[in-house]
């Protein structure tokens, strides 16, 4: 091995990567190309590759250790499946091609009946179903430490969101003005709260009659976002309750907005949504002014009151919601695939992997019951089980696993 010590000038070090190019015919490394390496060679799996690329990027000490986990995780687990799976494709094949003859296919009857829907429903189907029933939590949280908590700004115009947004940064993020609909476009800004990624969003001002396209597409981008979000903070204008003289909950005033009747109230509805009063520096009375619900908080962005409060709520609840709740039970293969499992695509393969696997077992019994067996539609089925078990572990050569592989490396630096 050669290393080489250059100024750090890039037209010099242009020169002499064109020299070595030119004389050794020596090239630089593609993104990720020595993990792509590794796992041409079986070194890795693709989860690994995945977790390698979560270690790399990762902002907060908890996605550190949670990539660190699935790298270093044994797939014993995942391999035992795809090998039960794969012994039934062959003993259903062997059933299928020696079904005409008589002796064979009696004995092949009895290896259907004694191994292949035993291993079928206890070794893969029983398994899998155990594993998702005991870690639907555990596997939320790892998606959850991975992609971080998305939280979104909620209000009508000039209720305060992107003054909010910036005390919160602390720096001007989102323009803040007097004139209405200043934030068109959804801004974001990624939070570190304990080791945990938070997003949080600034969304344009909502409101029941938009006055231009403009605004309504920035209304549909605020809905859009409220749907992928986990946490709501709905904004309130103090003022509106000063020049409107009200004495009502939080609820019940933003419940009162048009826009919220509607067009929000469906999509709140399956949310945790926290109510806050903005512009609480309009109270002359302050010490008689008391959160009449836990959920209902007063701040004034202006003055930067209440703010810190606000925060410590959120924090306190995604932290009880999201991060301290435990499985009943627990054995140690579903630690390892609580562990594994940090995206929505590893959902994804284990479920329709069981979900075939289902099917298979079904039409086995179908054939059994009525003396006419469907081998065919059951092969089928398992080989698509065995597939998506593949793309998985990233072990089978389809255009998917490409795909996945294009996606991943993508985010690599050079040579890593």
């Amino acid at each position: 091995m050669i290393e080489l010590y250059t100024h750090g000038n890039r037209l010099i070090v242009q020169e002499v990567c064109n020299f070595l190019s030119n004389r050794f015919k020596l090239r630089l490394a593609e993104a990720g190309e020595f993990t792509k390496r590794a796992f041409m060679n079986n070194k890795l799996n693709l989860i690994q590759v995945e977790a390698l690329q979560d270690l790399m990027s990762s902002e907060t000490m908890e996605q550190k250790k949670q990539a660190l986990s699935s790298l270093h995780q044994h797939y014993l687990i995942f391999e035992q499946w795809n090998k039960n799976i794969n012994q039934c494709i062959a003993y259903l094949t062997a059933y299928m091609d020696f079904g005409d003859d008589n002796e064979d296919a009696q004995n092949l009857d009895k290896l259907w009946n004694l191994m292949v829907i035993p291993i079928l429903q206890e070794q893969c189907i029983e398994s899998m179903q155990q594993i998702l029933l005991q870690n639907q939590q555990s596997m939320q949280r790892g998606i959850l430490i991975r992609e971080g908590i998305k939280i979104v700004l909620l209000g009508a115009p000039n209720a305060g969101k992107s003054s909010l947004m910036n005390r919160i940064a602390g720096s001007d993020v989102s323009i803040v003005s007097e004139m209405e609909g200043t934030t068109r476009d959804v801004i974001e800004i990624k939070m570190n709260i304990h080791g945990y990624l938070i997003n949080l969003f600034d969304t344009a001002g909502l409101r029941s009659d938009p006055t231009n396209k403009v605004e309504e597409e920035g209304m549909r981008r605020s809905l859009k976002k409220l749907q992928e979000s986990h946490i709501v903070i709905y904004m309130l204008d103090m003022q509106e309750l000063v020049d409107k003289k009200q004495d009502a909950s939080l609820q019940t005033v933003a419940e009162q907005q048009p826009i919220f009747s509607q067009f929000l109230k469906p999509y709140l509805k399956d949310k945790k949504v926290f109510y806050v009063w903005n512009k609480m520096d309009l109270l002359q009375d302050k010490s008689n002014q008391k959160n009449e619900f836990q959920d209902h908080l007063q701040i004034s962005c202006k003055e930067n009151q209440g703010i810190d409060s606000l925060m410590n709520t959120m924090q306190q609840y995604i932290q009880h919601e999201f991060f301290s709740k435990q499985p009943e039970q627990e054995t140690e293969s579903s630690q390892v695939v609580a562990n594994i499992i940090t995206r929505q695509r590893h959902v994804d393969c284990i479920n329709n992997c069981l979900d075939n696997l289902i099917q298979a077992k079904r039409y086995l019994e179908v054939g059994k019951e009525t003396n006419s067996s469907m081998p065919d539609l059951a092969l089928e089925h398992l080989r698509l089980a065995s597939s998506y078990m593949g793309l998985l572990l990233g072990n089978s050569h389809n255009s998917d696993v490409e795909d996945i592989l294009g996606a991943v490396f993508k985010e690599f630096c050079i040579g890593k």
